[in-house]
């Protein structure tokens, strides 16, 4: 079969939608058949990762959210906490002496399978394959041991009878009849995306003090977040930024009122147009004074409005709102030639932000 990913005209699931029509044809057609999986050189999608956290770095991304990258990269291993013995990891299962599972062949009283930790005593062990039920019983407040053996023991095979017998003896047992598994962090032992993340944070992750969190707002959709984390990192396309990346430009010089540079702050700021809608969105809120405000300051809610207004996700939606929407006419302006007034611009806004 020919490589099916990376190529025009083709799909990288086209190579798995094959085999399961083929699965499906010989088992309707009762057909023998062979299926033979062979690991090839990846051709298309090879990646130094290296190269990669250091473009997210000049991209601006923080510290954490690369250390969070870089541990997915870096390991695929997770840490199981198993049967309430300390080791690392944060599952606990917990088995109950009624337990199905099997004796020796699964991994549940010691980090690992009983036959490999006992090796003599699995050996002599008439039923093998025996379950826990068949040899854990109770005995007063505590379990024993229910063995089989072939013939006497003797030798080390006494000393792992000896060490089998103590971690039985020790074990908590699940009272309940069935067997649990349950999750440390958490207070409840319920699994939750929040707790592991917390657990990530903890063990994973170096924060850096320099790097500010990036932004959330629940009230204004996903793409507004993200044009508001390249407005504060610089990273929108004005003639100023483009100029910096070596993009020979005619003049870097504002497009709509050519009074100064085009930076991302005169852009959404500074400029003729954007400072009177700013004005008329301050005096809306019944504020009427937003001199020497830096684009960080209104887009992070730092202004100086009363303490009613000061911090609220309403108002940070509404300043949000206000930079996109000058943004966006800014493009429609300069790419499609269509005007925009200051007081238009403010009823959009109005709109917009309890839409």
């Amino acid at each position: 079969m020919e490589q099916s990913a990376f190529i025009k005209g083709r799909f990288i699931l086209d190579g798995a939608l094959i085999v399961n029509e083929t699965i499906d044809y010989l088992k309707g057609a009762k057909e023998k058949g062979l299926l033979f999986k062979v690991d090839f050189e990846k051709a298309f999608d090879c990646l130094n990762w290296g190269f990669l956290l250091e473009v997210m770095t000049s991209m601006g991304f923080g510290s954490k959210w690369r250390q969070w990258i870089f541990s997915c990269l870096n390991s695929a291993t997770i840490s199981i906490l198993e049967v309430g013995i300390n080791f690392r990891g944060s599952f606990i299962k917990t088995v109950s002496k009624n337990s199905k599972l099997l004796f020796w062949e699964n991994q549940w009283l010691t980090i690992s399978k009983l036959k490999d930790s006992y090796p003599r005593l699995y050996r002599l062990d008439l039923d093998q394959q025996a379950m826990i039920c068949d040899r854990v019983a109770a005995e007063g407040s505590g379990h024993k041991l229910c063995s089989n053996w072939a013939r006497g023991l003797r030798g080390r095979a006494v000393d792992e009878l000896e060490q089998l017998t103590k971690l039985i003896e020790e074990y908590n047992f699940n009272n309940s009849g069935c067997d649990t598994c349950s999750w440390s962090i958490s207070h409840n032992g319920t699994f939750s995306v929040r707790t592991l993340s917390l657990l990530v944070d903890k063990h994973l992750i170096v924060e850096d003090s320099n790097v500010e969190e990036t932004m959330r707002n629940n009230l204004v959709p996903k793409k507004l977040e993200i044009f508001i984390w390249r407005a504060c990192q610089k990273r929108l396309p004005v003639l100023f930024e483009i100029d910096k990346r070596g993009i020979d430009l005619h003049s870097v010089r504002c497009l709509l009122c050519d009074e100064d540079l085009e930076t991302v702050e005169h852009s959404l700021i500074f400029c003729k147009l954007s400072l009177d809608i700013w004005d008329r969105v301050f005096a809306w809120w019944g504020f009427r004074n937003m001199s020497n405000l830096s684009l960080s300051e209104i887009l992070r809610g730092k202004c100086p409005l009363p303490s009613s207004i000061l911090g609220t996700k309403i108002w940070q939606a509404v300043e949000w709102v206000c930079a996109y929407l000058i943004w966006k006419n800014r493009n429609e302006k300069v790419f499609r030639g269509k005007s925009w007034t200051a007081p238009v611009a403010l009823n959009e806004i109005q709109l917009k932000s309890f839409d």
